[in-house]
């Protein structure tokens, strides 16, 4: 079975997989490739030509994504910290806070909804047997994202979090009826009782 969690910066995601490995240890974690980007280090230090570094960073990412994607076939249980559909909502995100231009979005935007929706959400074959939706208030993720401290998230615009966290919401209802959704109250602390609530609706399938 493949299981990817989709859900905003601050959520729970890492935690909530490694509580999932925990009670299920065959599944192959497969982790966010950020720190592999070869442009993520500019966002944080290159204030010219900003949409242009965007741009290509989530073109990197979805190329990313999709060799992860491939890399699980022929696996038995995977696990993946992001899919092909968290790609989308950053992409978004940036281009509502204008870090890419309406061009570049066009293309990007296009090319996801054409191309990528339907050859990989299909009700025959999905790319993923489930998506768990880690599902946050906006107040959470923004906590949780201090409360880690993080250098570079710190430098980050709360605006950007909270508006990536209604970007998120707004893609799962748009993909919902494609994609194979379960939602879980990521506001709730206790994540090895998350964790557990996904193995036993994993284990009802």
């Amino acid at each position: 079975m493949r299981i990817a969690i989709f859900g905003t910066v601050g959520a729970g995601k890492t935690t909530l997989i490694q509580n999932i490995h925990a009670l299920e240890p065959d599944y192959e974690i497969f982790w966010e490739p950020l720190q592999k980007n070869p442009y993520f280090s500019q966002l944080y230090t290159t204030k010219e030509q900003v949409q242009d570094i965007t741009y290509k960073m989530e073109i990197w990412m979805l190329a990313a994504r999709m060799r992860q994607l491939k890399e699980s076939y022929g696996k038995k249980n995977t696990l993946f910290d992001r899919g092909v559909m968290d790609t989308i909502v950053f992409a978004d995100t940036n281009h509502q806070l204008g870090k890419i231009d309406d061009r570049d979005w066009g293309v990007y935007s296009d090319y996801f909804e054409v191309s990528m929706v339907p050859s990989l959400f299909t009700k025959t074959r999905p790319a993923y047997d489930l998506v768990i939706y880690l599902r946050v208030s906006d107040e959470t993720s923004t906590n949780r994202i201090k409360q880690r401290g993080i250098k570079e998230e710190q430098e980050v615009d709360p605006k950007f979090w909270n508006r990536l966290n209604q970007t998120y919401d707004k893609w799962y209802n748009q993909l919902k009826d494609k994609v194979p959704f379960y939602v879980l109250d990521g506001d709730k602390d206790n994540s090895s009782e998350l964790a557990r609530e996904v193995v036993n609706y994993i284990k009802s399938k």
